[in-house]
Parts: structure tokens; C-alpha cells; sequence
């Protein structure tokens, strides 16, 4: 079991078996409830992600902070979710890369959760997950997002670094003339 220090304590990793799995996974799943859980890993796996999952905030925040990560799932059901989940949400959209993507998952009966996610920023929002088929298609969605992403990131760092580089030459230009 690993202790991680985090802003909201002590937390212990507990569905991962060591740090490889942390720094391969593309996708963390984070949720109290651990038949959710294990639901939404396994239908990640279903869409092609390599998921980690955990029950507390604090480890799914350091997982979150790898360069491999795309997509967090934070599930805000049942009712007596830790209010690490809250702030964790609210630090993968601060900080976050632009790439990575937020999925909340909420209560069907609380449209304020609903309301809370879209203003703070979260990719989508998902309320309950009663259907596999409708989250294997949201995160199958999330991948090709996530693509999308990463294509126009490299795109304009590229149109950056050709700018940059003319630039660098007709500053070099009006030296030498």
C-alpha cells in the first residue's frame, strides 16, 4: 500500500499495483463506491483506454498529474461522495493540460450537479450510468476527442516553431544586408 501526501491528506492507493500502472494508464478513474468503480474501468478497457482506478481523491490527483493521462472519470454518486472529489475536479480544470478531459458522473436526481460540472469546465457530464453502452460510447467519443486534441496541439506547435524559425531568419536577413 503507498501513503501519498496530498492537500487532502493521507490516501492510499487501492486498486493499482505499483507505479507502472500509474505511468502507463491513459485514463483514471476515481469513485467511493467500488462496484462503480471497477464498472467504469472495465468499460474503459472496452474502449481502448489502460484505466487506473482509485477510491480517494488524493491518489487519483497524483495519477492525474502524469503526461500520459487523457481523461479523468470522477463519479460523484452515491450521495455520500468525499468532498476531495469536488476539489478535484475543480484542480484538473485549473491546472490540467489542455489535452486531458474531465467526465463527471452525477446523480440523476440533482441537476445541480449537472449545472456545477458544465460551469467549472468538465468535458461531459454523464448523470447516473445505468447504461455500459452509453458510457463505452462517451468514452470511445472521449478518445477520439482526445485525438482531435493532440493533432491540433501538434499543428500549432508546429506553426509556431515554423514562425519562429522565419522569423529567426529575417531578423538574420536584415543583419547581414
Amino acid at each position: 500500500r503507498l501513503i501519498v501526501e496530498s492537500p487532502l491528506g493521507d490516501a492510499t492507493r487501492s486498486e493499482t499495483s505499483g507505479a507502472e500502472s500509474v505511468l502507463a494508464a491513459n485514463c483514471v478513474v476515481v469513485s467511493a463506491c467500488r462496484q462503480r468503480r471497477q464498472a467504469w474501468a472495465a468499460t474503459a478497457s472496452a474502449a481502448g483506454w489502460e484505466c487506473a482506478q482509485y477510491a480517494d481523491a488524493g491518489n487519483a490527483h497524483v495519477a492525474a498529474e502524469s503526461d500520459t493521462v487523457q481523461i479523468v472519470v470522477v463519479d460523484l454518486e452515491p450521495n455520500d461522495t468525499p468532498p476531495g472529489f469536488l476539489w478535484l475536479c475543480e484542480w484538473l480544470v485549473s491546472k490540467r493540460p489542455r489535452d486531458m478531459l474531465l467526465l463527471v458522473c452525477g446523480q440523476c436526481d440533482d441537476p445541480s450537479q449537472e449545472l456545477w460540472a458544465r460551469q467549472l469546465g468538465a468535458w461531459a457530464f454523464l448523470p447516473g450510468n445505468d447504461n455500459p453502452a452509453t458510457s463505452k460510447a462517451l468514452l470511445v467519443e472521449a478518445a477520439q476527442a482526445s485525438t482531435r486534441v493532440a493533432a491540433a496541439d501538434e499543428a500549432n506547435f508546429l506553426a509556431r516553431h515554423c514562425a519562429f524559425n522565419s522569423f529567426d531568419f529575417l531578423c538574420h536577413l536584415s543583419q547581414t544586408e
